[in-house]
């Protein structure tokens, strides 16, 4: 049996879904409410499997409910229905920890069958917004940085700290040259060619602090 709690504003729509979702034997809506804050008491006290969520509520959004589900960790995944939605406001709320997102003109049926696939574990979205969705990913993806050795990023920390190769190698007891060495590959991989670019290059990528 699936225990669904229905959150959404608008009573009309509110009772569709919840006769519609009643009509399943497998089925039951545990709670239907159109106030941000008594969904997560009905979250927090009656653990169901899935919570259908509105994003536009009168007191707490839907987004704030989503980050309270997520936040305290609790078991209840979240299906967000709007009347609307582009890719990047999907993007953002599956970043958020949604489990699937609908828009409110699905029949009463699909949306059924969305939060039987949320409840199974799966990620529902509408098939429309999936090309968006992955010009969303590779916009917000970083590009990886510079592959540097351990021996490496261990020379380029303390050029960091201003030391010279000669004083560098003093330090990690190797020769001069080998320390020079290491800069040159060090450069070569940072796309630089002198000291404070190289730093700054590292710094932009995350490799040192």
């Amino acid at each position: 049996m699936i225990d669904v709690v229905v959150v959404e504003d608008h009573p009309m729509f509110r009772e569709a879904l919840t006769r519609a979702i009643r009509a399943r034997d497998d089925m039951k809506v545990v709670a239907a409410t159109g106030s941000g804050r008594e969904a997560m008491k009905a979250v927090r006290d009656l653990s169901p499997q899935v919570c259908v969520l509105d994003l536009g509520l009168p007191d707490i959004d839907g987004v704030e409910v989503l980050k309270c589900v997520v936040s305290e960790e609790l078991d209840t995944r979240v299906l967000v229905l709007s009347g609307d939605g582009d890719s990047e406001v999907v993007y953002a709320l599956i970043e958020a920890g949604a489990s699937g997102f609908e828009r409110k003109t699905a029949g009463p049926g699909e949306l059924v069958e969305a939060i039987v696939a949320v409840a199974g574990g799966e990620t529902v979205l509408p098939k429309e917004l999936l090309g968006g969705l992955a010009e969303q990913i590779r916009a917000h993806r970083s590009p990886p940085g510079p592959m540097l050795s351990d021996r490496e990023l261990e020379i380029l920390r303390e050029v960091a700290e201003g030391f010279t190769a000669a004083e560098i190698a003093t330090k990690l007891h190797l020769a001069e040259s080998t320390v020079k060495t290491h800069l040159t590959r060090i450069y070569d991989k940072l796309g630089v060619s002198e000291r404070a670019a190289a730093v700054a290059q590292a710094m932009r990528h995350g490799l040192i602090d």
